[in-house]
């Protein structure tokens, strides 16, 4: 940056079609592919309940991916600024982060296919369970690296 009116380089996918736009993507990625997923591990069910079924876990991921960013940072910035008679470890803020985080988007995915029905829901589930664990730890680190 050569003066006060530079701005950085954008790298990566998020700089070559912005956060908003890469949100977006994700979250339409996301729909197809849990609820794809869904489908799949519900189809000895029959057609009509694994539709039913895509439709519950498409649309709880695509909102979900919509939604997990802001959740994670909101969380990291809550454990960080807890005052100072109370400094917590980069690792405590770290792992609360995560946890706090992965509990929440769990309990919701859990609850989202109780109420709709899902005959497998432990199958639904799971591999979103895995990703979104994958992700929020990737996506904490990153925030863990930044400079205050």
């Amino acid at each position: 940056m050569n003066s006060k009116n530079d701005k950085p380089i954008p790298s990566g996918i998020a700089g070559i079609v912005g956060p908003s736009l890469l949100g977006v993507l994700s979250a339409c990625f996301a729909f197809l592919f849990y609820g794809g997923w869904g489908y799949w591990v519900n189809l000895g069910y029959g057609h009509e309940m694994a539709l039913k079924v895509f439709m519950a876990q498409g649309s709880y991921s695509f909102i979900l991916t919509l939604i997990m960013a802001v959740l994670i940072e909101g969380l990291y910035r809550l454990f960080t600024h807890r005052g100072s008679r109370e400094q917590w470890s980069r690792s405590r803020v770290d792992w609360s982060t995560i946890l706090s985080s992965c509990f929440v988007v769990f309990s919701g995915s859990w609850l989202v296919n109780v109420f709709a029905g899902t005959p497998e829901i432990f199958k639904t589930v799971l591999l979103g369970y895995m990703f979104g664990g994958l992700y929020t730890y990737v996506y904490v680190l990153g925030l863990s690296r930044r400079k205050p």
